[in-house]
Protein backbone atom coordinates (compact mmCIF):
# COMPACT_ATOMS: atom_id res chain seq x y z
CA UNK A 1 0.00 0.00 0.00
CA UNK A 2 2.95 2.33 0.31
CA UNK A 3 2.54 5.66 2.03
CA UNK A 4 -1.28 5.40 1.97
CA UNK A 5 -0.98 2.42 4.32
CA UNK A 6 0.08 4.82 7.05
CA UNK A 7 -3.42 6.34 7.04
CA UNK A 8 -5.36 3.07 7.05
CA UNK A 9 -6.53 3.37 10.66
CA UNK A 10 -7.28 7.10 10.57
CA UNK A 11 -11.05 6.96 10.01
CA UNK A 12 -11.82 4.37 12.70
CA UNK A 13 -9.38 6.09 15.05
CA UNK A 14 -11.22 9.38 14.58
CA UNK A 15 -14.56 7.56 14.96
CA UNK A 16 -13.27 6.25 18.29
CA UNK A 17 -11.37 9.25 19.65
CA UNK A 18 -13.63 12.17 18.74
CA UNK A 19 -16.78 10.66 20.31
CA UNK A 20 -14.65 9.45 23.24
CA UNK A 21 -13.54 13.00 23.98
CA UNK A 22 -17.00 14.48 23.48
CA UNK A 23 -18.65 11.91 25.75
CA UNK A 24 -15.81 12.06 28.26
CA UNK A 25 -15.90 15.81 28.83
CA UNK A 26 -19.71 15.99 28.87
CA UNK A 27 -20.08 13.10 31.32
CA UNK A 28 -17.12 14.25 33.43
CA UNK A 29 -18.65 17.71 33.76
CA UNK A 30 -22.05 16.29 34.73
CA UNK A 31 -20.63 13.84 37.27
CA UNK A 32 -18.36 16.49 38.81
CA UNK A 33 -21.27 18.92 38.99
CA UNK A 34 -23.40 16.28 40.71
CA UNK A 35 -20.64 15.55 43.23
CA UNK A 36 -20.12 19.27 43.87
CA UNK A 37 -23.86 19.82 44.37
CA UNK A 38 -24.05 16.90 46.80
CA UNK A 39 -21.20 18.40 48.84
CA UNK A 40 -22.84 21.85 49.05
CA UNK A 41 -19.53 23.38 50.12
CA UNK A 42 -16.39 24.46 48.33
CA UNK A 43 -14.14 21.39 48.34
CA UNK A 44 -10.59 21.46 49.60
CA UNK A 45 -7.78 20.16 47.39
CA UNK A 46 -8.13 16.56 48.61
CA UNK A 47 -11.86 16.55 47.98
CA UNK A 48 -11.40 18.03 44.53
CA UNK A 49 -8.81 15.39 43.65
CA UNK A 50 -11.08 12.62 45.00
CA UNK A 51 -14.16 13.91 43.17
CA UNK A 52 -12.14 14.31 39.98
CA UNK A 53 -10.82 10.77 40.30
CA UNK A 54 -14.33 9.33 40.73
CA UNK A 55 -15.76 11.41 37.88
CA UNK A 56 -12.77 10.58 35.67
CA UNK A 57 -12.99 6.83 36.21
CA UNK A 58 -16.76 6.79 35.65
CA UNK A 59 -16.54 8.95 32.53
CA UNK A 60 -13.62 6.93 31.19
CA UNK A 61 -15.59 3.71 31.67
CA UNK A 62 -18.65 5.05 29.87
CA UNK A 63 -16.56 6.23 26.91
CA UNK A 64 -14.55 3.04 26.72
CA UNK A 65 -17.69 0.90 26.50
CA UNK A 66 -19.35 3.13 23.90
CA UNK A 67 -16.34 3.53 21.61
CA UNK A 68 -14.73 0.09 21.90
CA UNK A 69 -16.21 -1.30 18.65
CA UNK A 70 -14.30 1.36 16.70
CA UNK A 71 -11.07 0.18 18.32
CA UNK A 72 -11.82 -3.37 17.13
CA UNK A 73 -12.58 -2.11 13.61
CA UNK A 74 -9.36 -0.07 13.52
CA UNK A 75 -7.28 -3.03 14.67
CA UNK A 76 -8.90 -5.44 12.22
CA UNK A 77 -8.37 -3.06 9.32
CA UNK A 78 -4.73 -2.59 10.25
CA UNK A 79 -4.19 -6.33 10.66
CA UNK A 80 -5.78 -7.01 7.28
CA UNK A 81 -2.89 -5.04 5.76
CA UNK A 82 -0.47 -7.67 7.05
CA UNK A 83 -2.22 -10.46 5.14
CA UNK A 84 -0.95 -10.80 1.59
CA UNK A 85 -3.67 -10.43 -1.01
CA UNK A 86 -6.30 -9.19 1.42
CA UNK A 87 -8.34 -6.24 0.28
CA UNK A 88 -8.84 -3.32 2.66
CA UNK A 89 -12.50 -2.65 3.33
CA UNK A 90 -14.21 0.47 4.59
CA UNK A 91 -15.15 1.04 8.21
CA UNK A 92 -18.81 0.07 7.87
CA UNK A 93 -17.98 -2.93 5.67
CA UNK A 94 -15.44 -4.14 8.23
CA UNK A 95 -17.98 -3.74 11.05
CA UNK A 96 -20.63 -5.65 9.11
CA UNK A 97 -18.18 -8.41 8.17
CA UNK A 98 -17.15 -8.84 11.82
CA UNK A 99 -20.75 -8.84 13.04
CA UNK A 100 -21.89 -11.35 10.40
CA UNK A 101 -18.95 -13.73 10.78
CA UNK A 102 -18.47 -13.60 14.55
CA UNK A 103 -21.58 -11.95 15.96
CA UNK A 104 -22.12 -8.40 17.19
CA UNK A 105 -20.68 -9.32 20.59
CA UNK A 106 -17.28 -9.80 18.93
CA UNK A 107 -17.10 -6.01 18.50
CA UNK A 108 -16.55 -5.99 22.26
CA UNK A 109 -13.71 -8.52 22.27
CA UNK A 110 -10.97 -7.31 24.61
CA UNK A 111 -13.21 -4.79 26.36
CA UNK A 112 -12.19 -5.99 29.82
CA UNK A 113 -8.51 -5.30 29.08
CA UNK A 114 -9.37 -1.82 27.83
CA UNK A 115 -11.51 -1.19 30.92
CA UNK A 116 -8.56 -2.10 33.14
CA UNK A 117 -6.37 0.49 31.41
CA UNK A 118 -8.45 3.41 30.12
CA UNK A 119 -10.75 4.51 32.99
CA UNK A 120 -7.94 4.52 35.59
CA UNK A 121 -5.77 6.48 33.14
CA UNK A 122 -8.56 9.03 32.72
CA UNK A 123 -8.99 9.25 36.49
CA UNK A 124 -5.29 9.78 37.13
CA UNK A 125 -4.98 12.38 34.38
CA UNK A 126 -7.98 14.46 35.40
CA UNK A 127 -7.38 14.30 39.16
CA UNK A 128 -3.76 15.37 38.64
CA UNK A 129 -4.93 18.22 36.42
CA UNK A 130 -7.69 19.39 38.79
CA UNK A 131 -5.45 19.07 41.85
CA UNK A 132 -2.64 21.01 40.21
CA UNK A 133 -5.08 23.66 39.01
CA UNK A 134 -6.42 24.05 42.56
CA UNK A 135 -2.91 24.31 44.04
CA UNK A 136 -1.87 26.94 41.50
CA UNK A 137 -5.03 28.97 42.08
CA UNK A 138 -4.37 28.88 45.84
CA UNK A 139 -0.75 29.93 45.29
CA UNK A 140 -1.86 32.78 43.02
CA UNK A 141 -4.35 33.99 45.64
CA UNK A 142 -1.60 34.02 48.26
CA UNK A 143 0.56 36.32 46.14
Amino acid sequence: KGISGLWLGLTPTLLRDVPFSMIYWASYSKIRSTLDDARKTQGNTSQIIGDSFVAGICSGGICTILTHPFDIIKTRRQLSQKTKGSKTRGVMRTALDIARAEGVVSLYTGLSARLVKTPPSCAIMISAYEGTKKLFSQAQMAV
